[in-house]
């Protein structure tokens, strides 16, 4: 059993990077020859047939549950962070196949090729650097205004504790808050289990149970910090429910 399982962990990590330098070819033209107003229908159709391509040939699937529709405008969209599937799961479980950016590290822009990708398709952010964060503030109220949508892991990054949510950081929040741009709640359940925690080469057969929350309007919380606890209650209340059953 363990052997399959390696063995199979292996063929999803082989086909997750056939499947992204085939993305790598099939992109780059688009990211050279047109220009950044076409981004978001790249973002809205691209995500979602990738996502599919990486996940199914992988053996997983995604369950969505909750919101079935949004209307077509932009929102920040806040998720948890357990694996490297996430944004294909998020991808392929976002109703009404919404575009969007995505906070990223900085680190990103190392990489040859990738780096001109992921400047059309992410925000970049050093969480080392005070000037850095400040300029992807400005970059998310900028996209959010302008009508695009961005994700954002209020974790800052991949959860590596032992609990079901790390602590939330307060800067996307409270700049949710302070535009009282519309916030729709992404709760991924079963990620780590299709890809367990620091085995980023094995990939598992499974089902992933994606959430969507109603549009919520940060303002109608009393605060900032009401607003982060309300999140992660409601998060909260998915993960443990999801463990009782």
């Amino acid at each position: 059993m363990i052997l399959l399982r390696r063995i199979w962990g292996c063929w999803g990590f082989i086909w997750f990077g056939i499947i992204c330098g085939l993305a790598l070819v099939l992109i780059l033209p688009f990211h050279l020859f047109f220009p950044s107003s076409y981004d978001k229908y790249f973002q809205r159709y691209w995500y979602q047939v990738l996502g599919r391509f990486v996940l199914y040939g992988s053996g997983i699937f995604v369950r969505r549950h909750g919101a079935t529709c949004y209307e077509d405008k932009a929102y920040m969209i806040l998720a948890n962070h357990t694996t490297a599937m996430d944004i294909p799961i998020q991808a392929m479980g976002i109703p009404s196949a919404i575009p969007f950016k995505f906070l990223a590290k900085s680190s990103v822009s190392k990489i040859p090729v990738l780096s001109s990708i992921a400047l059309r398709c992410a925000i970049l952010v050093d969480r080392d650097s005070t000037e850095s964060r400040q300029a992807s503030k400005q970059a998310i109220v900028e996209a959010i205004q302008g009508g695009q949508s961005v994700l954002i892991y209020p974790e800052g990054g991949r959860n590596r504790t032992t609990s079901a949510l790390a602590p939330f950081k307060m800067g996307s929040l409270a700049l949710a808050y302070e535009h009282n741009f519309p916030v729709v709640v992404n709760t991924v359940v079963g990620a780590n289990r299709v890809n367990p925690l620091g085995k980023y080469l094995e990939l598992r057969p499974g089902i992933v149970n994606s959430h969507w929350s109603e549009v919520i309007e940060p303002q109608r919380y009393s605060s900032a910090l009401a607003f982060r606890q309300g999140i992660e209650e409601m998060m909260l209340n998915i993960l443990e429910e999801q463990d009782r059953s």
